[in-house]
C-alpha cells in the first residue's frame, strides 16, 4: 500500500498487489470507498514493488508492505520514504530497513 502523504486524510491510497511480480494496482482518491480486488498469489518477491516505488511519478510519502516476510528481501533497497513491514506471518522477523510490525488479519 503506497500513500502519497503522511496525514489522515491522504489525497491517495495506491495497493499494489505482487507475488512474484505486479499483478495488479487499485488507486483510491479521497472520497472513494474502498473495495479491494485481489489478483495474484503464490510466491513473494518484494523487488517488483520497490522498483514499482521507485518509477512512479507521483510523490510517495510511505510504503506499508502486508506480508507473510517469507522472501529474500536483499534484492530491494531502502526507499527514501518510510517503510512499514506488516507482517501477517506466525513467525517473528527483521527486516534490512524500515520497521517490522505484526498484524492479525
Amino acid at each position: 500500500m503506497l500513500v502519497n502523504r503522511i496525514s489522515h486524510n491522504p489525497e491517495f491510497v495506491e495497493v499494489v498487489y505482487c507475488d512474484t511480480k505486479i499483478m495488479h494496482t487499485q488507486r483510491f482518491e479521497q472520497g472513494d470507498d474502498i473495495e479491494l480486488r485481489c489478483k495474484g498469489g503464490g510466491g513473494t518477491r518484494f523487488k517488483p514493488v520497490f522498483d514499482y516505488l521507485e518509477d512512479t511519478d507521483a510523490h510517495i510519502q510511505g510504503l506499508i508492505y502486508f506480508t507473510d516476510m517469507e522472501g529474500d528481501m536483499s534484492e530491494c533497497d531502502e526507499p527514501i520514504c518510510p517503510v512499514i513491514w506488516a507482517n501477517t506471518g506466525a513467525r517473528e522477523y527483521t527486516a534490512p530497513f524500515g520497521v517490522v510490525t505484526n498484524v492479525q488479519i
